[in-house]
């Protein structure tokens, strides 16, 4: 059926309804739902349903969607842009414009997040988050980077905390230098600093310090301390518990260099007349003995002029002599005792004490190499 506005002539149609499937067209001579219009709409309101086609811009008016129909549940079948006319996902966001939500007081709105300029996500508020999971194998991560610029001046501090209960528990410091750079970096632990595992410091400059308080200590719970080359201390203690009491032992320092030192007893036997001896000879000391490891870590020097002894006899059958005998070439080293008592012995026990350079001793000089290190022992001339 057609229905015509120019009569007589009918040759403008205006309404079709088709006969086999009712459906009305208006604008449209073949209309394939049960209206479908070919033109503009004005209506006062809608109620079920759907729209065909495209809903020019021009023609949405600005109010609350679907505030006619109750609300409900809308369904976009395709792309939606916000202030973009070419979105590329399910929904586009224009670059450099912020999303954003009211405020809990509804008086104002929070920015949430936006794309930048240079195709960064800003969070415009605070981020109240969970746990934070990065890609699996996602190999080396910069999780967090704060850039600074050359507008701050020279030592204006740039640094963020992580904080538990709004304490801050590590702070990532920093100082602006005033050329786009930072100085004095460093990372400061409000609290204990409990490592599961190895801690490495980065470089051969990297240096521990313990500063701000007199009870600064590093305790390392009855384990070691390993691979140090050399410490700067003033008091070695080891220290010992008796019976409830600590009780300190204090290490002696060697003012000359490094040295290493033997201590022992050897047993001389009667040689003849008065004089005892005992011969050490170092290529057949027991391997991994006391002699034979002192041998290898410590230097004798030329003509063994850099080993030093003292020997104490016991007081048996009278008074003792004794001496030494250096033999370089055979790599020996003879002990003898005289004695001046009437008795005769037949074995005299000396105590001795050897002390020799240790084999790097060339490397630790007198006068300290680095004239920076901090030291407490400070003597006025």
């Amino acid at each position: 059926y057609r229905f015509y506005v120019d009569y007589p002539d009918n040759t403008k149609e205006a309404v079709r309804i088709e006969r086999d499937t009712g459906n009305v067209g208006i604008g449209t001579t073949t209309p394939s739902s049960a209206l479908e219009v070919d033109g503009t709409i004005t209506a006062d309101a809608y109620s079920g349903g759907s729209y065909g086609g495209t809903v020019s811009a021009g023609n949405v008016s600005a109010g609350e969607f679907g505030s006619n129909t109750g609300g409900g549940n809308y369904i976009f079948p395709a792309r939606v842009g916000i202030q973009t006319t070419s979105p590329d996902t399910a929904l586009g966001l224009a670059n450099n414009t912020w999303l954003s939500a009211k405020n809990s007081a509804g008086d104002g709105s929070v920015n949430m997040f936006k794309v930048n300029t240079d195709d960064e996500i800003e969070v415009g508020g605070t981020l109240n988050i969970g746990t934070i999971e990065l890609s699996e194998d996602s190999g080396a991560v910069g999780l967090v980077n704060m850039p600074v610029s050359a507008t701050p001046a020279a030592g204006t501090e740039e640094s963020f905390s992580f904080s538990l209960d709004s304490n801050a528990v590590m702070t990532v410091y920093g100082e602006a230098d005033g050329s786009g750079g930072v100085q004095n970096r460093s990372v400061d632990i409000a609290d204990d600093l409990d490592a599961d595992g190895d801690v490495y410091l980065g470089s051969a400059g990297s240096d521990i310090y313990f500063e701000g308080s007199a009870n600064s200590n590093l305790d390392m719970g009855g384990n070691n301390i390993t691979g140090v080359s050399k410490f700067t201390v003033a008091t070695i203690d080891p220290l010992y518990d008796i019976g409830g009491t600590k009780y300190s032992t204090y290490a002696a320092s060697v003012a000359g260099g490094v040295y290493e030192e033997v201590v022992g007893t050897a047993l001389l036997k009667h040689e003849k007349g008065r004089v005892y001896s005992y011969e050490v000879d170092f290529d057949e000391v027991e391997e991994g003995g006391k002699l034979w490891l002192f041998r290898k870590v410590a230097d004798f020097g030329e003509d063994w002029s850099d080993l030093g002894l003292i020997l104490t006899p016991e007081k048996e059958g009278g008074f003792w002599n004794v001496a030494y005998e250096k033999d370089v070439l055979e790599n020996k080293l003879v002990l003898y005792a005289r004695s001046f008592g009437e008795e005769k012995v037949e074995s005299l026990e000396v105590s001795y004490r050897m002390t020799a350079p240790r084999f790097d001793h060339g490397d630790w000089p007198i006068r300290a190499v680095d004239q920076s290190e901090k030291t407490p022992l400070k003597i006025n001339n």
